[in-house]
């Protein structure tokens, strides 16, 4: 193989192991970036809708207590029988749950919530009541039930919380991961440049200087030329071709001497 098909193949070899690690590193950084970011946005609906949720029970909730002292009926008209807000945002959330946690916290919340309107429910009969019956009424029946489906819903923002924490922080080690390709590529393209370059000295720069010595020998000292390259390219070609030039000189110098020597005898 010649020296510039050889020089060439080292650099072609550099190059496309760094090229093939570079694109290994994008194509597993956008993988892994993709799936994780799709659960995280997951979670984030998760989160928004629970706190929807606990927005809508507080509504009903707070509702209910402000009008306690009163005997308006207007408050009934906004039952949760007619507001289907709850129910249709409960559905929407299942699809962003990630874990089975969450699902099964989601059915307490259904279960809580259908409990949470049945009590409410005899709201219609507790308001024609005197004031001290619809107090006790609210704070032994309807209360107990509403913190139980808040804490229901807190537990399920909290599970989608720690679940956003999880994926943030698989994003970042998904990050690490993927430039790992990139630093052993590095190394490996290091390693490869260090390789390359001995070779290069041992088959290029090496051979050129025992040409240049072996010629600076014989035109300097007049030594003979024995320089030997092993290489099978254009160096090993140079290299006789540059012995049969000195070898051609030293016969041409003797071939002068003896003529010189024969001018003088005559």
């Amino acid at each position: 193989m010649g020296v510039r098909k050889k020089v060439s193949l080292g650099f072609v070899v550099i190059g496309l192991i760094l090229f093939i690690s570079g694109v290994i590193a994008i194509f597993e950084f956008s993988r892994m970036s993709r799936s994780v970011t799709v659960l995280i946005t997951k979670n984030m609906n998760s989160i928004n809708t629970a706190r929807a949720l606990m927005d809508i029970s507080d509504d009903y909730n707070f509702d209910l207590l402000r009008h306690l002292g009163t005997d308006s009926v207007d408050i009934l008209q906004n039952l949760p029988d007619k507001d289907s807000r709850f129910e249709d945002k409960l559905e929407s959330i299942r699809e962003s749950f990630t874990t089975i946690s969450e699902s099964s916290v989601a059915d307490s919340i259904k279960m809580v919530y259908d409990n949470y309107i049945a009590v409410i429910s005899e709201s219609d009969t507790v308001w024609t009541r005197q004031y001290s019956e619809r107090r006790t009424w609210y704070f032994t029946e309807l209360q107990p039930v509403y913190y139980k489906l808040r804490s229901f819903i807190n537990q399920l923002i909290e599970l989608s919380q720690n679940e956003l924490t999880l994926n943030s922080a698989s994003l970042k080690d998904s990050f690490y991961r993927s430039i790992m390709p990139g630093v052993v590529s590095v190394g490996a393209g290091l390693v490869l440049i260090l390789l390359f370059n001995y070779f290069i000295n041992l088959y290029l720069i090496s051979p050129v200087i025992r040409i240049s010595k072996g010629i600076r020998s014989y035109r300097d000292m007049n030594k003979s030329y024995n320089v030997t390259i092993e290489n099978d390219d254009e160096l090993q070609d140079l290299n006789v071709q540059v012995k049969e030039i000195i070898d051609e000189n030293k016969k041409m110098k003797k071939y002068i001497s003896r003529s010189e020597a024969a001018g003088n005898h005559e």
